[in-house]
Order: C-alpha cells, then sequence, then structure tokens
C-alpha cells in the first residue's frame, strides 16, 4: 500500500505546528501540551475499561483506585495490555482529528485563535456553573 503524504506530514508534524502554529506564549503552549496529554491519556484508559469484562473491569478499577503504578502496571502486564502503544496509538488519532478541526476552521474563516477562545469561555462557564 502506499504511503499517504498528508497522513505522514501529520503524524511527523509538533501538535502546535498542525495547529497553524498560533501565537502562544511558552506558559499556554505547555499548558496546551498538558491537556492534549491528559486527553489521551483518559482515551486509553477509557478504550482499556471499554475491552474488560465485568469481573476484569473490577480488577482494573482497585488498580486505578489504589493511585499505586505500580498495580496498575502489573495488571496492564497480565492482561497484555500495551499502554504505549494504546498512547501512541490514541495520539495519532488525536492529531488527525485536530488536523481535520484546523482544516474545517480555514474553510470556516475560522482561526485556531478564535477556537481556543470559545474554548476558554467554554471553560469559564464551568468553573462558575461548578460542573
Amino acid at each position: 500500500m502506499g504511503k499517504n503524504k498528508k497522513a505522514d506530514e501529520i503524524l511527523n508534524q509538533d501538535i502546535i505546528a498542525i495547529l497553524g502554529n498560533p501565537k502562544l506564549s511558552e506558559e499556554e503552549k505547555s499548558r496546551l501540551y498538558e491537556k492534549m496529554v491528559e486527553t489521551i491519556k483518559y482515551r486509553v484508559l477509557d478504550r482499556i475499561s471499554n475491552s474488560l469484562n465485568d469481573d476484569d473491569f473490577k480488577s482494573w478499577m482497585e488498580a486505578i483506585d489504589s493511585g499505586s503504578k505500580d498495580k496498575i502496571d502489573s495488571y496492564l502486564i497480565s492482561k497484555g495490555v500495551d499502554f504505549e502503544r494504546l498512547m501512541l496509538d490514541e495520539t495519532v488519532r488525536y492529531k488527525i482529528e485536530v488536523a481535520a478541526m484546523v482544516e474545517y476552521l480555514k474553510e470556516s474563516g475560522k482561526t485556531v485563535t478564535d477556537y481556543y477562545k470559545l474554548l476558554d469561555q467554554t471553560e469559564e462557564k464551568k468553573d462558575k456553573s461548578g460542573e
């Protein structure tokens, strides 16, 4: 199968470049990276959780609730779950979604900055409402 040049570009680009290199301070970039990593981790945890039967899910939740990285790692190893591969897979999916969003924004005459302003306003409303 031939290589998809657009996909290769997306995979090899930094997420800030995919976003069109918006003018962000180092603090804003750091916050953005943290949110992205957190989102990807939650997606991986959700994938793992959804793949388990009831008994395994209960054991998984006990490992998670323990807060022990060793217990979580041991559980994943015992079930043959490759967390790093799942993180990579979800990172690729996330980057593709972001690239599609940026393309949509360009087509609709909006910028990534407009999008993030909207996100910040939404977060402020959630904070005020206590969600």
